[in-house]
């Protein structure tokens, strides 16, 4: 039998209308061909596996995190923040709470407390996460992506054989698949784990198809299951999709199972449907959670912005990808003969029905999926499921569509052994009219910036170089066709090697760009963060290029910042209110203008590049200018006065500045500002900003008069008694020059301000923020919120109002003290009394695991404890060991009542849905085992 022959039972027509048990193709042989899929992925990547290499992009966040700025390597880049944000800090607590003995329900390090299991992202279940626990390391960080890979080729490649392609073909297409630029871009971001589970989930629907029964339906059931449980809840239904859609086109195209399309239709929604049962009660653990969380949290997915059709692929740029790699390292290219090997696939369908059609239908469903065309608006619209980001269903398209590929392949390669010249020139013919038009257009790719697959990182651009190595390939496949028609006795593994092997080549030429040897990054070990840890108390970073948020995480640290597309209710709310920024997926404080919210979230430290100040302090700025000053090459710019005012408590100038510059060429100066000595010694550099930036809309402000906010740190190690100078420097964006002033004192490019003196002087207690380290050499700050709640407080009043609006509205008024009062929203039991604050009953908060908050009080009189961690369905106290009901208070926290005495309130997150979906998964998994049991004896009784 020749390489490309194998039996097609897929095409014999079935004698009888019930579906027929057919025998899978595979065999020991195929465990090598397996084997050598796992092997090309390790392969390529064989610097990580073999010599550490770092492929994960977490050295970016150097390029970000002022913490880490010893590791940043000065490169420009674009990024998906979701590549390092979110993975490292989830993998980080989830294998810590795992290894302390104890299941991650709870994250209480993010925001003021959120849901861990909820959080399909968190990936609780997956394999990948439970092998990073058992061994956290960055080797085995930078090694997963690539487990991933491989474990997707083997997929792909049982799924091929199932399908009845050769082991050759199968190969091919497993490595074609997996190892496709796009591909391989995706599998760091949180939706990959879920994404190389695709071949495997469709290798066993496929299963189903040939040989239906209820076992191997459960069994794909599983293998979803454990989709859902690997996280990213649309790449696990976009997965899933494809995998059902496929199935069911399969058994709809054979007639071996059913005489109509009806009955066949109606054949694989029974198993579907055992599989869908198998699924929901397998994965009820996380899917419930979810389902809970997403009912109780505020997403971005409900913006406006999705049921509008937001989140689609163009389906421009999809196919131009297919041509061309125009998004580099991130392109769905498959090669340089992926066009004609699909063309070849289409027009074998007469030979292949039953595969051929079924795998047409699931690529363009996917595609079509993708690019949100057709009939998919409208099923969006009737499901609800107008919120998918439907650009998440783009890995998925990768499988079908290599399969295809690798059929063409195969009908190529029995063209060129049968010697069809006439078939043999239309598909050259077709490969050459590809590159041409390409060439001709590549002027017009830095403008079709509408076809962006995803982020403003995948510019459409012309790859020239990549144009021209596939004009050398198609040469030399050309030149070694006629070899092999010249000399007949060559076989036929020689035309499928090339072919096969010059596809590869060209795609792979543009994969290793996907994922390279990247920077190395590790966490370091900061003292400033083990004390931090130590103290237990909350922190947040200020401004978006310190802390990012879920860096705390690794180090253990609670903090109200938070990174994530999901969020309790009112959350956001809060943050806005206590002068935060919070948009769909970052709550953090931007502006180091702190509001007193944040006294009820216990927020005790700050970290800042910046002063951090009170909305209402109050200081006396003096004018240092004697009359505006102009500058040579900038007759368009003047500064009309300079308002300083130093703080010697807190080491630190603030003011303002208002400048005259036209309004279109307000984001062409740039300010930053300078504290030095007279010799031109800097002691500190600030990077400003725009000396007339845009406002959100993206207009300039009216007029042509600019106020911009002065904010300037004096170092803390500079000696009492220092002569200081406080100045400017003035950058021209498009000259890239610094600008020199015509009437005013200039200190090596410096527009000097002002000249002070540092001064020592004494710490106030009445101060809110005091200065406590600063941590050199980027001169970041911690400072310490004096006003901060304790994270448990004993109130003796309380404000009851009927509505989160009426509480938001309380808590926010002037005349709220969060320290002898409470708002809630439900009555209480008993009347409270107006206490002065005693210090005798304060509260003592220990939190033994991540699931639970022990507090431990006396009360002289009845009062209420509020715990300024979220309030969220599944958390449940016990006072002295009895259920007491937990309250909203302050809007966004616990509450419990509290009578007189000493007592013990133990908080414990046990939410009914975990525990109800453990309880089913247990249930569903006993009755699928005892099924396996009577079926086995049932077949060796028969």
């Amino acid at each position: 039998m020749l390489l490309t022959d194998k039996p097609d039972v897929s095409c014999r027509p079935a004698e009888h209308p019930a579906p027929v048990e057919q025998k899978s193709v595979l065999s020991v042989a195929d465990a090598f061909g397996a084997l050598a899929s796992f092997a090309a992925v390790i392969v390529l990547f064989y610097k990580t596996v073999f010599f550490a290499a770092p492929i994960a992009r977490m050295y970016q966040l150097a390029n970000l995190d002022a913490f880490f700025r010893d590791q940043f390597n000065g490169a420009a880049f674009a990024y998906d923040c979701t590549m390092y944000l979110l993975k490292p800090g989830l993998y980080h607590l989830v294998a810590s709470v795992w290894r302390s003995g104890n299941i991650p329900l709870w994250n209480p390090n993010s925001g003021c407390g959120v849901p861990l299991i909820g959080d399909l992202q968190s990936q609780i279940f997956s394999p990948w996460l439970l092998l990073y626990t058992a061994f956290p390391t960055d080797y085995l960080y930078n090694l997963l992506p690539v487990l991933q890979l491989a474990t997707s080729a083997v997929g792909v490649y049982f799924l091929a054989r199932e399908l009845n392609l050769a082991r050759l073909y199968s190969f091919y297409a497993a490595v074609t698949a997996t190892l496709c630029p796009y591909f391989i871009h995706q599998v760091e971001l949180t939706g990959g784990p879920a994404n190389c589970l695709l071949p495997f989930v469709a290798w066993l629907m496929v299963r189903v198809e040939r040989a239906p029964s209820v076992l191997r339906a459960i069994a794909a059931g599983a293998l979803c299951a454990l989709t859902i449980m690997c996280g990213h809840s649309e790449a696990s239904f976009f997965v899933i999709t494809t995998a059902s859609f496929l199935m069911v086109s399969l058994f709809v195209a054979n007639p071996k199972h059913g005489a109509s399309l009806l009955v066949r239709f109606a054949q694989s929604l029974k198993y579907l449907s055992v599989a869908a049962v198998t699924a929901f009660c397998l994965s009820a653990p996380v899917l419930f959670p979810f389902i809970e969380y997403i009912l109780n949290c505020d997403c971005y997915k409900f913006h406006p912005y999705w049921s509008e059709g937001g989140g689609q692929v163009p389906w421009q740029g999809l196919l131009l990808s297919f041509f061309h790699p125009v998004y580099g390292g991130k392109s769905p290219f498959y090669g340089l003969f992926a066009i004609p090997f699909i063309v070849a696939a289409c027009l074998a369908f007469k030979k292949r029905p039953t595969l051929v059609l079924p795998l047409v239908a699931t690529s363009f469903f996917v595609c079509d999926s993708a690019a949100r065309l057709l009939f998919i608006p409208l099923i969006d619209k009737v499901t609800g499921l107008y919120h998918l980001s439907r650009n998440e269903a783009l890995p998925e398209v990768m499988v079908p569509v290599a399969l295809l590929i690798a059929i063409g392949a195969e009908e190529i390669v029995g063209i060129v052994r049968t010697a069809k010249p006439k078939l043999l020139c239309m598909y050259g013919g077709l490969t050459v009219s590809l590159l041409a038009l390409i060439f001709t257009m590549r002027k017009s790719f830095d403008s079709w910036s509408g076809v962006d697959l995803e982020w403003p990182e995948y510019a459409v651009k012309f790859h020239q170089s990549e144009w021209v190595r596939d004009i050398i390939l198609f040469a030399v496949v050309v030149a070694s066709v006629v070899a092999i028609r010249r000399f007949r006795n060559l076989p036929a593994a020689s035309a499928a090697l090339l072919l096969i092997g010059v596809s590869l080549f060209s795609q792979l030429s543009v994969s290793r760009h996907s994922m390279p040897v990247v920077p190395k990054f590790s966490f370091p070990k900061i003292a400033m963060f083990d004390d931090l840890k130590r103290s237990g108390e909350r922190a947040s970073n200020v401004g978006c290029n310190i802390f990012q948020a879920n860096v705390n995480l690794v180090y253990d640290i609670p903090s109200v910042a938070l990174h994530s597309p999901v969020s309790p209710q009112r959350y956001n709310q809060f943050m806005s209110a206590a002068g935060g920024r919070a948009d769909g997926f970052n709550a953090y404080f931007e502006s180091p203008t702190i509001g007193r919210l944040a006294d009820l979230a216990s927020v005790r430290y700050f970290l800042s590049l910046l002063p951090v100040k009170d909305p209402g302090d109050s200081h006396s700025p003096r004018e240092c200018l004697k009359k505006p000053v102009e500058f040579f090459d900038a007759n368009s710019l003047r500064l009309n006065s300079a308002r300083l005012h130093y703080d010697p408590v807190r080491h630190q100038i603030v003011g303002d500045l208002s400048w005259t510059v036209k309004r279109e060429l307000g984001e062409n100066y740039y300010c930053n500002f300078v504290v030095g000595d007279k010799s031109g010694k800097p002691y500190w550099f600030g990077a400003g900003d725009s000396i007339r930036p845009r406002i959100p809309g993206g207009d300039f402000p009216p007029g042509n008069v600019s106020k911009r906010e002065v904010q300037m740190l004096v170092p803390k190690d500079v000696p009492v008694g220092t002569d200081l100078v406080v100045g400017i420097q003035i950058l021209d964006r498009q000259s890239s020059q610094l600008l020199t002033a015509k009437n005013s004192e200039m200190l090596d490019h410096v527009v000097v301000l002002s000249h002070i003196r540092k001064q020592s002087a004494e710490d106030k207690d009445h101060n809110r923020f005091a200065l406590v380290s600063e941590l050199k050499p980027h001169f970041i700050r911690v400072y310490e919120n004096r006003f901060a709640l304790p994270q448990a407080l004993l109130v003796h009043d309380a404000v009851q109002v009927e509505d989160g609006k009426s509480a938001l509205a309380a808590i926010k008024s002037p005349t709220f003290d969060p320290s002898r009062s409470a708002v809630v929203e439900s009555k209480v039991s008993f009347e409270l009394a107006d206490l002065p604050v005693n210090r005798a009953e304060s509260a003592l908060v220990t939190r033994p695991s991540t699931n639970q908050v022990n507090v431990t009080l006396k009360a002289i009189t009845p009062g209420l404890l509020v715990l300024s961690d979220v309030y969220f369905p599944g958390w449940i106290a016990e006072l002295d060991g009895k259920p007491v009901k937990i309250l909203r208070a302050n809007y966004l926290f616990r509450g419990v009542e509290i009578p007189a005495g000493a007592h013990t309130v133990v908080f414990k997150y046990a939410p009914v849905s975990f525990w109800s979906g453990v309880i089913l998964a247990a249930l569903f998994s006993a009755f699928s085992l005892g099924l396996l049991l009577v079926m086995r004896r049932r077949n060796n009784a028969i």
